[in-house]
């Protein structure tokens, strides 16, 4: 089932779920959806997971954020406008997984450090050094962000993020000024795993290398486990 039509999304709205299934609603074959389908959708009271859908539009966005059930998943989303990023954001019960997506505009960015949600997490996504800066202010209690690379701009602007969590993955070297800087970065845990588990796998470990991870086991306040190193560089 790739479409779906709003009488038939009104009657899924009222099904109370397969408990032993984890009483969850799972259209993963949905790529497509209206506004109507959405509000009947929006109905349903377990884990509504629409992961099949590649976009949405603002109408059909809103019609999402009235969801009330524990949990919403839209994991697949390719595309996000600015527009439908602003209405996603108010959707509390939105799980704030984007793990998908091919391209995030400053606008969307912006729209998105809105969410208020538990966290917020993307996927590998290109984001430029304003969007970054926007995104470090969310409101949410974790922030997840896939960065092969970070200017130094970027390093700055992430020191500042004040939620519970930030998650830099995807790390491929050590971005400018994150060793010194992470001392003082205001969140409270900070994680770049799995960087340090990668570290020596394909290259020697590199002075900067080793800056970043003596910084990282100082903040973390254990030794970090780095299985891969096999050399290291003179």
């Amino acid at each position: 089932m790739t479409t779906l039509s709003a009488d038939a999304a009104a009657a899924l709205g009222t099904f109370a779920g397969n408990k032993s299934g984890g009483n969850k609603l799972n259209l993963f074959g949905l790529t497509a959806i209206d506004v109507e389908a959405a509000r009947g959708l929006a109905a349903f009271k377990g884990n509504l997971e629409l992961d099949g859908l590649a976009a949405i539009d603002p109408a059909t966005a809103a019609a999402l954020a009235e969801y009330a059930g524990p949990r919403l998943s839209l994991r697949g989303l390719k595309t996000l406008s600015a527009d439908a990023a602003g209405q996603l954001a108010k959707a509390k019960a939105w799980d704030g997984r984007l793990s998908s997506l091919n391209s995030l505009s400053d606008d969307a960015a912006e729209a998105l450090a809105g969410f208020e949600g538990k966290s917020l997490d993307l996927g590998p996504v290109p984001l430029s050094d304003r969007a970054v800066a926007t995104l470090a202010g969310c409101r949410g209690e974790s922030l997840g962000l896939f960065v092969p690379r970070l200017s130094e701009d970027s390093v700055r602007a992430l020191a500042a993020c004040s939620g519970d969590r930030l998650s830099l993955t995807g790390l491929e070297e050590p971005p400018a000024g994150l060793a010194e800087l992470l001392p003082e970065f205001t969140c409270k845990n900070v994680s770049l795993h799995p960087w340090e588990w990668n570290l020596g796998r394909s290259r020697p470990v590199t002075p900067a290398d080793a800056r970043l991870l003596a910084a990282y086991a100082a903040r973390l306040g254990k030794t970090c486990v780095v299985p891969g190193i096999s050399g290291l560089e003179t």
